[in-house]
């Protein structure tokens, strides 16, 4: 270690207290020094004469070859004259390395005898050389900690100071581009690289062309690095090359690319703190990065999707018309998949599609994963028929698919959407819809269908409503603005049964008018948005109706709340349901979750899973719209339910049908053989609620019964009849 003039861990120490000590203890002593191993003064006291001070700069020239050797001096007398002598000894650290060296002069009285002063100078300067020692490296290591702090500070500054998402595509490469320029600045490297070479990004920050310059860094060093991270999935440091590289990996363990800086031969080397902050800024290029791509299959989303499509222009003047296609692949029955075999299964499905499709256009063109199961494609300078060719042709390979799980083999297919742009097209943007459009009207025609978009050809004001509906579904949530309501169930016999309500959802226009649930919810189940609103439904009923429980005395009230088939094949809804309940203050015995009789016999397992675990936890169950659709009295006595509601579309005709009057009769029968109450649906007249109470139907529901009505005033309703 050379001591440079600088090294606190040394300049520090108060040297003038050995001074006087030494004064003290020697007769004679005048003065001392203290000089690093460049011969660069670091101190000296006071009494040093400017010719004493060159006799020994003269010394320490001689000797400087033998001190920063590493050799160690003992304490050595030279007499330079008759009025003084020059002690020197060489200060070292614990490790024994020199780290200085330390002059005393000396001016003796003439009959001194010299072995008796040199013995007493050996013992002093002992002793404070090891004082100076221990000094020293209590300095030094304060020193490297305060370094090592400082370090550290600076790599929180870089990690707060760089960014790990990006709201649009555009931003993507913004963030990327600062993130290693603040790699550059906080590592002090000339030069820092990011390479995602499947996704088009190569983005790098040069300080010093002359280090890329030496090492020949595209040709050779970064193909090289960029390879065997993406084999290896592992990180790399090559100090020999001054080369530090880390994969930069999705959230699922997919190798991205990869994040490389690298530093001059001559640099210092790379160290662990260096590999652990490019290890920090790897996982936050990850995190730029997916948010715009989809961690399933590596394809863009549909946010970045859309920035690709606003880019398109087409400059005035062109003599050739340019056309570009929209594709929108629907991927058929992806629910089955998942309901049947696994979602691990389906996630499958989706992985090879998105390969597929990206190996069956151009490097230029876009692929984007849009939706569950649905994918968009961006063809550029594609003319109609060039875009239905390339459809057929990736529908063809789809068809071509088998999944093999669990011994189970299934076909795939996809139904495909086209809609052109060009320079007649109003809106780019809403080329999508029309692809969409398209695949819907194809998916309506049949598995592995495929159509063009053209006006007039399909109901596309319906289909754009629906959208339409769609996306205010979505707006709704996001903002906490749906409304609950609530509909009595009317016993039809005195003192049958507690106060039943059945919780209805509404939403609201632009113009903040009350919609009715037909008007959204077939959009909803369209574009599979069920789920989401039945969660809201549920929390936001168990909040209400907990809050109403714990300050109301009247606790006899069930509350039904409607599962739709889409959350009710949500492997993760169940959880969702015990979760919520078990956080609400309400009793699970005051809710009934009512689901339809399509549903629970689609997937009967999975129903009598649903039932058991809800039922053990002290919910009702109601089977609802019973006889609308594959009625079977069998399966009945496998669903342990409390309810079975009898669909409003035989109950509406009950007193002028026959048919309708023996139906409900003979699915009352069955309710009162298995112990199941019965509600009736659809009740909208006197005479329909009397019929009904002589067959023996337990409750009503209908406009007879009463208007749905807001969930919050029925509350107060409820509490103001109980005051009174």
């Amino acid at each position: 270690m050379t001591l440079q003039l600088t090294d606190n861990a040394l300049t520090s120490l108060e040297f003038n207290q050995f001074a006087r000590i030494l004064s003290a203890l020697v007769p004679g002593f005048s003065g001392g020094a203290l000089y690093d191993l460049g011969s660069n003064n670091l101190w000296m006291s006071a009494g040093f004469s400017a010719s004493v001070k060159e006799e020994v700069e003269i010394f320490l020239e001689e000797q400087k070859g033998s001190w920063t050797s590493g050799a160690v001096r003992e304490l050595q007398p030279k007499r330079f004259s008759d009025t003084f002598l020059l002690f020197a000894h060489t200060l070292s650290n614990h490790t024994q390395e020199p780290i200085g060296t330390l002059i005393l002069v000396v001016q003796p009285e003439n009959d001194v005898d010299v072995i008796a002063l040199d013995k007493k100078m050996a013992v002093a300067v002992n002793a404070i050389a090891a004082i100076i020692s221990d000094g020293y490296q209590l300095n030094a290591e304060l020193n490297a900690m305060a370094n090592e702090l400082t370090a550290r500070y600076e790599e929180l500054n870089l990690v707060y100071d760089t960014v790990d998402q990006a709201n649009s595509f555009s931003a993507v490469k913004i963030a990327l581009r600062q993130l290693i320029k603040n790699c550059c600045v906080y590592m002090d490297v000339p030069f820092a690289v990011i390479m995602l070479l499947d996704k088009r990004i190569n983005i790098h920050h040069v300080t010093d062309t002359q280090v890329i310059d030496s090492k020949g860094f595209m040709d050779k060093e970064l193909n090289r690095v960029y390879m065997w991270t993406l084999e290896t999935n592992l990180p790399l440091v090559l100090n020999d090359e001054k080369d530090p590289a880390w994969a930069v990996i999705d959230k699922i363990g997919n190798t991205l690319g990869v994040l490389v800086s690298l530093k001059g031969k001559n640099a210092v080397d790379f160290v662990n703190s260096d590999r652990n902050l490019l290890m920090v800024m790897a996982d936050k290029a990850s995190k730029i990065i997916q948010t715009n791509y989809d961690s399933l299959t590596g394809l863009l989303n549909l946010q970045a999707f859309k920035y690709f499509m606003g880019k398109i222009h087409f400059p005035q003047g062109h003599s050739i018309p340019k056309n570009h296609t929209v594709l929108y692949i629907d991927v058929d029955h992806l629910q089955v998949i998942n309901d049947t075999m696994s979602h691990q299964a389906g996630d499958e499905v989706l992985r090879s599609i998105g390969m597929l499709i990206k190996g069956l256009i151009r490097d230029n063109d876009i692929a984007a994963r849009i939706g569950g199961d649905k994918f968009g494609v961006l063809l550029y300078n594609c003319p109609p028929d060039r875009g239905m060719t390339i459809s057929k042709r990736i529908s063809n390979e789809i068809m071509k698919q088998e999944l093999m799980w669990n011994e189970k083999k299934t076909k795939i297919t996809a139904c495909i959407g086209l809609a052109s742009i060009n320079v007649n097209s109003q809106n780019i943007l809403s080329a999508l819809d029309d692809a969409e459009i398209a695949c819907n009207a194809a998916k309506e025609e049949g598995k592995s269908k495929i159509r063009f978009f053209k006006f007039g050809e399909v109901d596309h004001t319906g289909l754009r409503d629906e959208m339409r509906w769609a996306q205010m579904i979505q707006e709704s949530l996001s903002k906490n603005d749906l409304r609950l309501y609530c509909q009595k169930i009317h016993a039809l016999k005195k003192g049958s049964g507690p106060l039943h309500y059945e919780i209805l959802l509404r939403a609201l226009d632009e113009a903040g008018e009350i919609l009715e649930p037909k008007k959204f919810i077939p959009a909803a189940e369209r574009y599979k948005l069920m789920p989401g609103v039945d969660r809201w439904v549920i929390s936001n009923a168990l909040n209400v109706l907990g809050k109403f429980w714990e300050n109301s005395q009247h606790k006899e009230v069930i509350w039904s709340i409607n599962i739709s088939g889409q959350s009710f094949r949500d492997e993760t809804f169940l959880d969702f349901i015990t979760s919520s309940l078990q956080s609400s203050a309400i009793p699970p015995t005051c809710i009934c979750f009512e689901i339809t009789e399509t549903a629970a016999i689609g997937n009967l397992i999975a129903a009598q899973n649903f039932i058991k675990t809800l039922r053990n936890l002290g919910c009702n169950i109601a089977l609802d719209d019973f006889g609308s659709g594959l009625s079977s009295f069998t399966y009945l006595k496998n669903l342990h339910i409390d309810y079975l509601k009898i669909d409003g579309s035989i109950v509406k005709d009950v007193v002028e049908s026959h048919i309708a009057k023996t139906m409900v009769k003979a699915i009352k029968d069955v309710a009162q053989a298995l112990e199941l109450q019965t509600i009736g649906e659809y009740v909208e007249s006197r005479a329909i609620a009397e019929l009904l109470s002589r067959i023996g139907i337990d409750y009503a529901q209908g406009y007879f019964i009463g208007r749905p009505v807001p969930l919050e005033n029925e509350l107060k309703d409820i509490l103001s009849v109980k005051n009174t």
